[in-house]
């Protein structure tokens, strides 16, 4: 319901005769392109009739415009047909005063009815066969797609399910679409079409490789963001391609990560075509996530194709508690257009040059001070052109290699490498970390010198947490005595151990772990730290600043705190994190007042 009512505000004023207006979907249509059970489109609707219902007294045009949403103004499409099936009763429901000739929902099968052999000629990928066809400038009903492409006309079979007669009344609905809903699958290529035999999938992913390359050939700026090994921006493709090019509204579920991944190609494509009007994120630890079952923190966005003029500041909104009621969320999108949250949470503007770079950061933070302080020190790292953590070493994960069955977990005297294996509270409790269990080759590999090889290359005396709990965890970074890989820490390769001790205080330090808090993956209240994204992470290096060389300030410090417990992160602001946060002040010249105030943000 939030989503749809903050769909609806984009699209227009809540006062606006469009909502009056039976005739507005005839020539208007709502898309869900991964509609499920149709949760969304009935939102939707039911968005729509409120507003209508507050202009209107007849009822007879309430009906009109009931059943002119779901005849022709809601459009739904899905590979499962039983998901469809309630998705139509869903949407009668909901119209259910008045009689329905029809439906805008279709099923996009996986194969390709009748076809006698499994290639990537017959099998399907759902609603991503849309991508194969390119919208015209003009929106014409009777002509969706001018000069349709066929990616598959060598081999004689038709890509274009858009144009088949089976789904000739889609093309209707999609020509017409001027909002686009959804919450759309995130599931990585090792899960798609997993309850498919071998071969189907093997034939999917076969054209979903033939499918991108057909899309970079037409649309070379969308190559970085058709990721092969996920689907979920393939579906981002797919809306901008779908919406209206002029006045449409994109609204859809996503997963927080995608707003501080690595890669900020898909942020800056919605930048460069839309104005990202609000991303909403749920802050409390119970409810990290909008969708049933899903183990990751999701944030909704709604984004409204560009239209000139100055540009409006993204609203980030941070929510301590999840709406449970209409009233709730009514109440909620209210403090959203107002800006004025109250006891539901706090909203952070982000500057759109800031969206357009693909800083999208403070979606991770619940007050909006911590987004500003990353964005500053990032900011600083680039003015004063500190260093990169992947420029000191080598970052590959470990864990992996370890869990793998040539290796197997032994005793100090028989070992061959150390590991730094925990990732409890009482794992790791200081900076000088301590070696917590041992490795040794599987028996049937003790002959084998490259299994020795591919692990012992990747030791180091610095290591920081691949993942950890943001309450109970105590530190996100350790120096080493002696190198060693890691099973929840991650080794930093060629870091000597005086850079290990340096930047161990770093990265602990207020600062460190606001810059490692724009990199997180996963659970706000569970982040885990990728190899690719650690390598951007700013630390500074050996020039001396400020009369003194920043590291050996550092390495001090370390000398003075490394065998103090901390506590866990939810004890608060220590003595020990305020020593750090005085050496990383002194190494780098900021302000250790505003560093400390930043440090008493973090513990709240």
């Amino acid at each position: 319901m939030l989503l749809a009512e903050l769909a609806c505000d984009a699209k227009a004023d809540e006062g606006d005769g469009v909502w009056a207006d039976p005739d507005t979907w005839v020539r208007e249509c709502v898309l869900d392109p991964a509609c499920g059970s149709g949760t969304l489109l009935t939102a939707f609707a039911s968005a729509v009739r409120r507003r209508a219902a507050a202009l209107l007294t007849d009822d007879g045009r309430l009906a009109k415009i009931g059943k002119a949403l779901v005849e022709d103004g809601l459009a739904g499409l899905d590979i499962n047909e039983r998901a469809l099936q309630i998705a139509g009763t869903q949407l009668a429901i909901g119209a259910s005063d008045t009689g329905l000739s029809r439906m805008g929902l279709w099923s996009m099968p996986r194969k390709v009815s009748g076809a006698e052999k499994i290639t990537a000629a017959t099998v399907r990928l759902g609603a991503l066969e849309l991508l194969s066809t390119l919208r015209d400038g003009a929106i014409r009903t009777d002509d969706l797609f001018k000069g349709t492409k066929d990616a598959n006309e060598t081999e004689g079979i038709r890509i274009d399910i858009a144009e088949d007669a089976e789904h000739g009344g889609m093309r209707k609905h999609l020509s017409r679409t001027t909002v686009c809903i959804s919450n759309p699958p995130y599931s990585n290529s090792a899960k798609e079409g997993e309850n498919q035999n071998p071969a189907v999938r093997k034939a999917m992913q076969a054209r979903k490789k033939r499918m991108r390359a057909f899309v970079a050939r037409h649309r070379p700026e969308l190559a970085p963001i058709l990721n092969p090994n996920s689907v979920r921006p393939w579906f981002s493709v797919l809306m901008e391609e779908l919406v209206d090019p002029d006045r449409g509204v994109v609204a859809k579920v996503m997963p927080t990560t995608a707003c501080t991944a690595a890669d900020p190609s898909e942020r800056q494509f919605w930048s460069r075509n839309f104005d990202v009007l609000y991303i909403v994120t749920l802050h409390n630890p119970k409810t990290l996530n909008w969708s049933v079952s899903t183990g990751i923190t999701e944030s909704m966005m709604i984004a409204r194709r560009r239209n000139g003029g100055d540009r409006p500041k993204t609203r980030f909104v941070s929510l301590a508690r999840r709406p449970e009621t209409v009233d709730d969320v009514l109440e909620l999108r209210d403090g959203i257009r107002s800006k004025d949250l109250g006891d539901w949470g706090r909203i952070c503007l982000w500057p759109s040059k800031r969206m357009e770079n693909g800083d999208w950061s403070p979606a991770v933070w619940y007050h909006p001070a911590l987004a500003e302080a990353g964005y500053l020190f990032d900011s600083l790292a680039e003015k004063d052109g500190w260093t990169r953590l992947g420029e000191l070493g080598s970052i590959r994960t470990t864990k992996q290699i370890v869990g793998q069955e040539k290796w197997e977990w032994c005793g100090p005297d028989f070992a061959e490498v150390p590991v730094t294996k925990g990732a409890g509270s009482d794992a790791q409790t200081c900076l000088s970390g301590r070696i917590d269990d041992h490795a040794r080759r599987a028996i049937d590999f003790r002959d084998d010198p490259n299994t020795w090889k591919r692990l012992t290359e990747k030791v180091g005396y610095f290591h920081v947490a691949n993942t950890q709990c943001s309450v109970s965890a105590r530190v996100n970074s350790i120096a080493l005595e002696q190198p060693a890989v890691g099973y929840t820490w991650t080794p930093v390769q060629e870091a000597s151990k005086e850079e290990a001790q340096a930047l161990s205080v770093w990265l602990n330090s207020s600062l460190g772990r606001i810059l490692m808090r724009r990199i997180w993956t996963r659970k706000l209240n569970w982040p885990m730290y990728q190899p690719d994204a650690l390598e951007k992470l700013a630390i500074p290096d050996n020039r001396t600043k400020f009369g003194r060389d920043a590291l050996e300030v550092l390495r001090e410090c370390y000398r003075e705190t490394r065998d103090i417990e901390v506590g866990p992160y939810r004890d608060g602001y220590s003595d020990v994190r305020r020593k750090w946060d005085v050496a990383v002040a002194e190494a780098v010249g900021i302000d250790v007042a505003q560093l400390r105030e930043y440090g008493e943000r973090l513990a709240q």
